[in-house]
């Protein structure tokens, strides 16, 4: 998956700079993996839909987009998908499950009522709202130093956080804001999906009595 999407993003970039008009790496990369598509005539419709949105895209709007998505944690499988039950009861009144992404690989709706039926049915983007949060974003520079990176959770989605976020020292500040903004929104799902102190403690403390 991680290779697939660099390499989408590679293949983007290329066309970019021969300036022809491009999808998201996120539509691109659904194009391939979504189970949904399994015939010409539906990759067709998908490119259609996909053109269509592309027209009504700015370019702030795709960098923005493009950004966030190089650096979610997208799952393989539905069991990589932590709370699962609690995404269904916040999508099915409209809301946005903590990770949209799963949406790609499962081809399920935004709101987990069923498969796609076409691209406009996964509504599943990214909420750009600033919550207000200052934490530190965690990035890691080429010659290899990282900077903070929160409590150490050992959690699958954190750790893709750390692995996509490497700074480049010549990045422009645009950029570099941009790849704060995706990496804020990587910490908030992260903070979202993680296990209470109270209930690791718990945890340790019975695991201890089994060993007494």
């Amino acid at each position: 998956m991680e290779f697939l999407r660099k390499d989408c993003n590679n293949v983007n970039d290329y066309f970019r700079r021969q300036g022809v008009g491009v999808m998201t790496t996120r539509e691109l990369f659904q194009l391939i993996v979504d189970p949904t598509i399994d015939s010409e005539a539906k990759a067709e419709d998908y490119l259609t839909e996909a053109d269509a949105r592309s027209a009504e895209r700015s370019a702030e709007e795709r960098t923005t987009d493009d950004a966030v998505f190089m650096q979610a944690y997208i799952p393989h499988k539905l069991d990589d998908v932590a709370h699962f039950e609690r995404d269904v009861r916040i999508a099915r009144p409209g809301g946005t499950p903590a990770n949209p992404f799963h949406t790609i690989v499962t081809g399920m709706r935004a709101d987990l009522t069923g498969p796609q039926q076409s691209l406009s049915d996964e509504s599943g983007d990214s909420d750009d709202d600033d919550d207000g949060d200052s934490e530190p974003d965690g990035s890691v520079s080429k010659d290899g130093h990282e900077a903070k990176s929160g409590d150490g959770e050992e959690d699958g989605a954190k750790v893709q956080v750390d692995r996509h976020n490497v700074r480049d020292r010549d990045e422009s500040p645009n950029t570099r804001k941009l790849r704060k903004q995706a990496v804020k929104e990587m910490q908030r799902e992260n903070r979202t999906n993680k296990t209470p102190k109270h209930m690791k403690k718990r945890k340790k403390q019975l695991a201890a009595g089994k060993h007494k």
